[in-house]
């Protein structure tokens, strides 16, 4: 079951969702277009690598620059792959819009950009010799997810498959908040979006 809309309010028209997914595919498409050397310095400067903050001296030898904390954020703009991209993008327009109408513009700014450091962050803190690039909506998109399933704890997702309100695609529109870390991370995601 592939869900396709949400049953809560929606902001009409949700102009920040529209332009975060017309950002996300653009610099996709940039990154598409580049040459492979080019793309390696693409993502050396602007995905994330925990080894540039914590092993300076290692990531200076290796051209990364430790005093450069863009890629907290920037990493969260590229993404892997056609499916990697689709999906972010899918899930940000079934419950962005919603998130967009309950915060406002600012609000639902605050909640996607926090988010989205806070997953680097925990990233990095989990992984911090890691040489890998990191990239991805991955962490702005589970914030938009964590925050929707507090402030519409009723309202769930409709997929495919279903024909009524009745049949819902649960596991999308309801992460699994009875595991601690999820309802941690959804009760800061709606602090943060409401805190304006």
């Amino acid at each position: 079951m592939f869900p396709f809309i949400d049953t809560a309010p929606r902001a009409s028209p949700p102009v920040l969702v529209l332009a975060l997914i017309a950002i996300n595919v653009v610099v996709f498409l940039w990154m598409e277009s580049l040459p492979p050397d080019t793309l390696g310095q693409v993502l050396v400067h602007a995905a994330l690598i925990p080894v540039r903050y914590t092993e300076p001296l290692i990531a200076r030898q290796n051209g990364l620059d430790p005093t450069n904390w863009w890629p907290l954020l920037t990493n969260t703009f590229m993404h892997g792959g056609w499916l990697h991209l689709i999906l972010n993008m899918w899930f940000l327009w079934i419950f962005g819009p919603a998130m967009e109408a309950r915060f406002g513009r600012f609000g639902f700014a605050a909640l996607y950009l926090g988010g989205a450091v806070a997953a680097s962050v925990v990233h990095l803190l989990t992984h911090p010799v890691s040489t890998v690039p990191v990239l991805g909506a991955s962490g702005a998109i589970a914030a938009v997810i964590g925050a929707h399933a507090v402030a519409y704890p009723r309202p769930r997702a409709r997929s495919a498959a279903t024909r009524s309100h009745d049949h819902v695609a649960r596991a999308y529109a309801r992460p699994r908040a009875e595991h601690p870390l999820a309802r941690l991370a959804a009760i800061v995601s709606w602090r943060i979006a409401n805190s304006e």
